[in-house]
């Protein structure tokens, strides 16, 4: 049986990729055996050095110090140090370890002296430097042949075309610097699939450490018609891992190199062809890639947009085996929980509300003289250069699933519209009347209209910044899906008073409405339009809301949070309503506390250290007082006890004092300090912390897929595709790209658990160099619409579900 491989910590050192300088080996060659000396003595014997190739037989064995290689009569030997019996070329390495091990088990023992033993002390532990660990086969990798492996970090991290590798000049480097880079393309190919089944490996052994994960998926077009399913996992590591926990002094075995609590990886990028796929499709499909993983006892929630596919097949999910197998995660949430991403339930929001603007023929035709504006600042090549030239900010172009980026279309216009005068007029008196021309008609618009804008602008400004929060990690975490929500609720309730004539303060806090009272300038209708619309998009917003507020996991992931617990709920939301939410969350605790019991209990120990504090404001953080709403239910507001829940634990946890910090590692660092005191809650408010709430991290895979799968790369294979994006993902995750200007000496491995044999890799860069006729498939181009319909607009989504098209703004 073959051992597993030892897991291994990435340490800080880079490992770089030396291109001008030589790569620096991991041993020099020993005396007699470099192939040096075989050429020397191929010279005694009359034979051409030149004719020579290096042969690979022993080349990486762990056994060579055991031995010597001689050349006679034109044939090599391995002759034992020892005794001198030989062993031909090619002769099976095992009967070279039989000898030495059987023969000569002294020798055998006291070369073993040196290395690395196994050890569980805290001091190597304590050497670990992040949460994420790579096994020994990687560094072995790694040591053996460090040009390989650099080539392979260099042609993923850009994309790189794999015709890249057999360039003349890619040759002169290797020639002059007698460097083993590879220049096969079929070469190249077998490494990349080595490693990418290495670095799954890699990401297998650390899932198995984990507890409760977060899966988001998502479903992209290309451009030439074919699909793709995009599928991570947001999980905690190290939390399943008594020992490591036991052994811990601090926070980092949950953290990664720059210390923040991210830990995202893409699981798999899978071709869904060109043809139309139903929601059970893609259950069996996803079913099969979480039993590979084996992850479907940990799945807790799966977050994705609310296309009826996704729907459905969560349905699938759910009830064809979820509620039967009853695995761990599914009974600890009482079902796998479904969240809704937020950045396209915002999305869908725009788009209604950008949908009845545009029945107002002053507002559809200044946003049409907008995107043409913005096509003749991108196409026409003399006015983008003569626009960088002047350092003129020019308006991005329109994408038709992004409805975010119409409202940035309209606020570059009007925060840049001086600029383009200004430019155009010193164009005209250069003499490019002509050119000048093409832009001047477009920033033609009366002051009623651009009035108009500039409120549409101001009064959804929340909508963008909500938007850009989202992208940020820091803010895609579950415990701000209840702040989400609520705020969008309360700005659709003072938009709803604002028709009604209630005018709005300016306040100091992160956010305030005074935006909706517009200015003195602004038509009544035209504020009447713009707060119509709202209402309009406030229907949407509603049909999630209501989900949510059956949902305890969002409000107990606030709860379980030390920098908010109760008291976030009650600052929020109306205390009847805070009420009701938090009684949810103790018959989910109960549920929870019950379920756990079947696995174990946890002794709890008294320990408490409290951590530093800091402050800052952040659009999360809002009291609905200071908001200026109309309370309708300040009457019946009665505050009662949160903590009602018959559980010491819990009990203890919400007695404990506030932590007056915004920072979400200062959070965990309060989590990892009480982990014995609360060691059930400890590891469900760690899920929760990475737990996400948008997908924006699938939709950038999926913008970086948009350089794979250009129109000159149609060579790939669907299987390289697969390959390229995961294995990008691996070494992105794993620190294998982080560089260290100080240092330029290759990545050192830290070794802490040393069990197995050195593994030889069963592909070497000098043994092919023949291109593969199967990487040269081209991809399928049928054109078949995608049934990915939203829910919530079937007919508006139809487009924005058949091209989820990633474009930069």
């Amino acid at each position: 049986m073959e051992s597993q491989p030892s897991i291994q910590p990435i340490i800080t050192q880079p490992m770089p990729i030396e291109i001008t300088g030589r790569v620096s080996r991991s041993a020099p060659p020993e005396a007699g055996n470099s192939f040096t000396d075989v050429a020397t003595r191929h010279e005694t014997l009359g034979e051409s050095p030149k004719s020579l190739k290096p042969s690979g037989w022993m080349l990486k064995s762990s056994l060579r110090p055991f031995f010597e290689f001689p050349t006679i009569n034109g044939k090599k030997f391995a002759q034992c140090l020892y005794c001198g019996k030989r062993y031909p070329e090619g002769e099976s390495t095992g009967n070279l370890s039989k000898h030495i091990r059987h023969a000569h088990p002294a020798a055998f023992k006291n070369k073993n002296n040196d290395k690395v033993k196994k050890s569980r002390t805290l001091d190597v532990f304590v050497r670990r430097s992040t949460a994420l660990r790579v096994s020994s086969i990687i560094r072995d990798e790694y040591k053996k042949n460090p040009e390989a492996f650099q080539t392979v970090l260099l042609v993923t991290e850009g994309f790189l075309p794999f015709s890249y590798v057999q360039l003349n000049t890619w040759n002169i480097i290797n020639s002059s610097r007698q460097s083993k880079f590879i220049q096969s393309r079929t070469t190249l190919v077998k490494k990349l699939e080595l490693f990418s089944g290495y670095m799954d490996e890699c990401l297998a052994l650390n899932l198995k450490d984990t507890h409760l994960v977060n899966v988001l998926l998502d479903i992209w077009t290309a451009p030439n018609g074919e699909s793709f399913l995009g599928i991570m996992v947001s999980f905690v590591p190290n939390i399943f891992n008594e020992t490591t926990l036991r052994l811990a002094t601090a926070p980092s075995i949950f953290f990664n190199r720059n210390n923040k609590a991210q830990n995202t990886h893409l699981l798999d990028f899978v071709s869904l062809g060109t043809k139309s796929h139903t929601g059970q499709y893609i259950y069996t499909l996803v079913s099969s890639l979480l039993e590979k993983h084996k992850l479907l006892d940990k799945v807790a929630t799966i977050t994705m947009d609310n296309a009826t596919n996704n729907g459905a097949f969560y349905s699938f999910l759910v009830h064809d085996n979820l509620k039967l197998y009853k695995p761990l995660a599914h009974r600890l949430f009482k079902r796998v929980r479904y969240i809704r991403c937020t950045s396209h339930v915002l999305n869908l929001q725009v788009q209604k509300l950008f949908h009845h603007l545009y029945s107002e023929v002053k507002f559809a035709d200044a946003y049409t003289n907008i995107v043409k504006l913005a096509k003749i600042m991108r196409y026409s090549t003399r006015i983008a250069t003569g626009l960088k030239i002047a350092k003129v900010p020019v308006i991005p172009l329109e994408c038709p699933t992004r409805w975010m980026l119409k409202w940035r279309q309209i606020e570059r216009f009007l925060a840049n519209r001086n600029l383009y005068e200004a430019w155009c007029q010193k164009t005209k008196e250069m003499g490019g009347e002509k050119l000048s021309s093409k832009m001047e008609k477009y920033l033609i618009l009366d002051a009623r209209t651009a009035q108009l804008l500039k409120y549409f602008v101001e009064a959804c400004e929340l909508f963008n910044n909500l938007t850009l929060k989202l992208q940020e990690d820091d803010y895609n975490c579950l415990s701000n899906a209840v702040p989400f929500y609520y705020l969008l609720d309360h700005y659709y309730t003072a938009a709803s008073q604002a028709v009604e004539g209630v005018t709005f303060s300016s306040s100091s806090s992160a956010t305030n409405f005074s935006c909706l009272n517009g200015s003195s300038a602004l038509h009544p209708e035209d504020r009447e339009l713009v707060l119509q619309a709202m209402m309009v998009a406030q229907k949407s917003h509603l049909n999630y809301f209501a989900e949510v507020k059956k949902d305890p996991i969002y409000y107990l992931s606030v709860m379980l949070d030390p920098r908010h617990k109760t008291e976030k709920l009650y600052r929020t939301m109306s205390t009847p309503e805070a009420n009701e939410r938090i009684q949810l969350c103790e018959a989910f605790i109960r549920n929870y506390f019950k379920e756990y019991e079947s696995i174990g209990p946890s002794e709890e120990v008294n320990t408490c250290i409290e951590p530093s504090c800091h402050t800052d404001q952040n659009i999360f953080d809002f009291d609905r007082h200071l908001l200026g709403l109309v309370d309708t239910n300040a009457e019946d507001e009665q505050v009662v006890d949160g903590n009602a829940v018959d559980t010491a634990e819990w009990i203890n946890y919400l007695g404990e004092p506030i932590l007056a910090s915004n920072s979400r590692e200062a959070a965990i660092s309060w989590w990892f300090d009480r982990r014995l005191r609360f060691p059930r809650l400890f590891k469900l408010a760690m899920s929760c912390f990475y737990t996400k709430i948008s997908t924006c991290d699938v939709e950038r895979c999926f913008s970086l897929a948009g350089r794979v799968m250009r129109k000159d790369r149609t060579r790939l294979t669907r299987k390289n595709v697969r390959t390229s994006m995961v294995l990008r993902d691996r070494f992105l995750k794993f620190d294998f790209y982080q560089c260290d200007t100080s240092s330029l000496t290759p990545k050192e491995f830290e070794e802490v658990e040393n069990e197995s044999e050195l593994c030889v890799s069963d592909f070497d860069g000098s043994d092919c160099y023949l291109d593969s006729e199967e990487d040269d498939l081209h991809l399928a181009s049928t054109s078949n619409e995608e049934t990915c319909v939203s829910t919530d607009s079937a007919e508006d989504l139809t487009n924005s579900s058949l091209s989820r098209r990633k474009e930069g703004n």
